[in-house]
């Protein structure tokens, strides 16, 4: 399987994560540059194609033909426009437990009218979003 993750901020247990899915399939990874004050220093599987957000282009994902896509968040314009031009199965990956604040709620109902119906898949932190 080839699969595209499309993530932000890296930390080590995403990183084990994705060493472990390479195991058995090839991955591109793009994700934004590694804050150069932070003290990371990550180590990825040779199966493992790594891109840096600013420096991608559609036509490089185009080229991967991925068969399944992870994206983190969706706060990314050019992440979700990806999403929506290659049409394959995707998952949206959320870190922040839900809040029942005036911006979580407005936030889910605009990924329920305008997004969700570009993702088959969810993974959502928290027991309350079970």
């Amino acid at each position: 399987m080839r699969i595209l993750i499309l993530y932000r901020e890296l930390a080590g247990y995403t990183v084990e994560c994705i060493n472990k899915l390479a195991l058995n399939d090839y991955v591109l990874l793009i994700n934004y540059p590694i804050n150069s004050e932070a003290p990371f220093q990550f180590e990825f599987h040779s199966n493992i194609q790594i891109l840096s957000k600013p420096e991608t282009t559609f036509s490089h994902i185009k080229q991967f033909q991925p068969s399944f896509i992870l994206c983190s968040g969706w706060g990314d314009r050019d992440y979700l426009d990806w999403v929506k031009e290659l049409k394959k199965p995707a998952a949206v990956a959320f870190d922040t437990q839900w809040k029942s604040s005036l911006k979580f709620i407005l936030g889910a109902f605009y990924f329920k009218l305008k997004l969700k119906k570009h993702f088959q898949f969810a993974f959502i932190p928290g027991k309350a979003q079970r």
